[in-house]
């Protein structure tokens, strides 16, 4: 699952959650490549962790529209 724009994650974080049969394998979490942006989705992810589904694996990544996606990919 890639979510663009992701702001605070949220949707991310409960795809995320999901019970084990039902979570995506993969969520990249992606938004304007601004440090202080993704500090917060950083912050955000590292303090649910521990409610991360096993077998999911999630990353938060910079992307700013129009620019190359297979970083992201």
């Amino acid at each position: 699952m890639v979510e663009l724009g992701a702001g605070c994650a949220l949707p991310s974080l409960l795809a995320a959650t999901l019970p084990h049969e039902r979570a995506p394998s993969l969520v990249v979490v992606t938004d304007y490549p601004d440090e202080a942006l993704l500090a917060n989705m950083r912050i955000n992810l590292h303090a649910n962790a521990r409610l991360v589904a096993p077998g999911c694996f999630v990353v938060c990544e910079g992307h700013e529209w129009g620019a190359e996606p297979s970083p992201v990919l």
